[in-house]
């Protein structure tokens, strides 16, 4: 799970990063920058739909769309170290621009999938917080091109590629049952766990009602009811072949 979580805040980060470095670099691109901002911003359409629909493909899937989506934009920026500035330089980077459009919508689903229930808004929320730093430093690595001209550019591309190849150690989510605790959150993916359940506890317990003093069903207003006086509960776990008391008693109405 650490490791999980290290490897999908760098992601978060390397989205973050080249998508706003990418679109505030609009203005460098060698044409009119009102012109290059719009199609910048008119190239996320296709992205998002085409996400939609990628993420869907059984033999494609999140991870696989993921990845491809950043090394579509990774190769784009580091090909523009080799293009002059002009229409030719514009639209090798707004290819880019939707490679990593297309990644960033991707990774908000991805990412919930892979966390369990009862985590799953602060794995958000800390991935998100991270990405937001990667943010503020995309500007300051545009400030790099008066060292070298592409270098900034050069910069997205590589950590793009790097992100893209990192993707791949993450497990598949579409068609499984999301993750529910922590313990199947860790065990998602593995081969010991091929019915898509955890190998040990699976938070389904089984209440064995012992004790239970059992009075005539009545008629209320044409619905069976049973009474039950103080029935006490010992919950079993489905791998457990012993019990465990839980000392919990109810006082149920008569």
């Amino acid at each position: 799970m650490r490791l999980r979580t290290i490897n999908l805040i760098f992601t978060w980060m390397v989205n973050s990063l080249v998508y706003h470095g990418l679109s505030l670099n609009t203005s460098n691109l060698g044409v009119n920058e009102y012109v290059a901002f719009a199609v910048s911003g008119a190239v996320e359409i296709p992205a998002y739909l085409l996400s939609v629909v990628a993420i869907e493909i059984k033999f494609i899937g999140r991870r696989i769309s993921l990845s491809v989506c950043l090394l579509v934009a990774g190769v784009a920026c580091l090909s523009t170290s080799a293009i002059p500035p002009g229409a030719a330089l514009t639209s090798v980077a707004m290819i880019g621009k939707f490679g990593i459009s297309a990644s960033f919508a991707i990774l908000y689903l991805y990412t919930a999938e892979l966390y369990p229930t009862n985590i799953r808004s602060v794995a958000m929320g800390t991935c998100s917080m991270f990405s937001r730093i990667a943010g503020i430093v995309a500007p300051l690595i545009l400030i790099l091109a008066k060292i070298w001209t592409p270098l900034p550019l050069v910069i997205y591309g590589s950590v793009s590629v790097i992100a893209c190849l990192l993707t791949l150690f993450l497990p598949e989510t579409l068609g499984h049952k999301l993750p529910e605790t922590i313990e199947e959150s860790e065990n998602f993916g593995r081969k010991s766990d091929e019915n898509n359940t955890s190998s040990g506890t699976n938070g389904v317990y089984i209440l064995n009602q012992d004790g239970r003093e059992e009075k005539e069903i009545k008629e209320n207003g044409g619905v069976n009811t049973m009474d039950y006086v103080n029935p006490s509960f010992n919950i079993q776990d489905e791998n457990d072949h012993g019990k465990r008391d839980s000392g919990v008693q109810a006082d149920l109405p008569e």
